[in-house]
């Protein structure tokens, strides 16, 4: 058998249509060096826009001592109950109480130690806690108070009044400026314990003996309490009439 070798001759025409082709093949071509530009973050919600920032602090008060004193005023002794919650649930280390070395009004400086030493028994604060220092005190004219302090967590809001836009026109369809401040700043006024912020606390142990007696009483049929209120509804209904 003879040995058949065949030649294909392209037409200039042809040639034209295959460059083209090429041309176009190399246009398609992607550059691997292009980078698409990064989306910018745009944060919507309160906690991102407006974050809470907990930081350690000093935190202190003081209670004023004046002559012939027979006990703290009210008002005195509902700032300590609240200085001493706050302790319990947000302070780290030790409660120092600082009173001056030589008191002006001797009496009424036992009196007042008297009572806040009975507050810090009552909040359940730890005595082992508590330490006792003391202080120079100035001129003789001059007050000198019990001051109770102790390191702890402090939450600080916000500063909110952002109206730099109008909200009558929201052409963005985005949240106005001060949109969520007031909230995450009452949230940072209001929390007991700011570390809750940063790392939530785990939940208290389960009731086992409440548990208990519930799925009991689901167990045998007894009456829930819906069904104690639905009863109590339909007789309050018949009263109104």
């Amino acid at each position: 058998m003879s040995n058949i070798k065949t030649r294909t001759h392209l037409r200039p025409a042809a040639m034209v249509i295959v460059a083209g082709v090429a041309f176009a093949l190399a246009g398609c071509q992607t550059d691997t060096n292009f980078e698409a530009p990064a989306a910018s973050f745009a944060p919507t919600n309160a906690s991102e826009r407006f974050p809470i920032a907990v930081t350690e602090t000093s935190v202190s008060m003081e209670i004023p001592v004046h002559k012939r004193m027979s006990r703290l005023p009210a008002d005195v002794r509902g700032d300590v109950q609240n200085f001493l919650a706050q302790y319990s649930s947000s302070g780290a280390g030790h409660l120092v109480i600082i009173t001056p070395r030589r008191a002006r009004y001797a009496t009424s400086m036992a009196v007042a130690m008297s009572e806040v030493q009975r507050m810090i028994k009552s909040s359940g604060v730890n005595s082992g806690a508590v330490i006792y220092a003391n202080y120079p005190q100035g001129s003789a004219g001059t007050t000198a108070p019990i001051t109770l302090s102790f390191e702890g967590s402090v939450a600080i809001g916000p500063d909110c009044g952002n109206w730099s836009e109008n909200l009558a026109a929201t052409y963005q369809n985005t949240p106005y400026p001060n949109l969520g401040c007031a909230q995450q700043h009452n949230i940072a006024a209001m929390v007991a314990n700011p570390n809750d912020l940063v790392t939530p606390r785990t939940m208290t142990p389960k009731h086992a003996g409440r548990r208990d007696v519930v799925i009991e009483n689901y167990r045998v049929g007894t009456g829930t309490e819906a069904d104690t209120s639905a009863a109590t509804e339909n007789t309050v209904s018949e009263v109104a009439e």
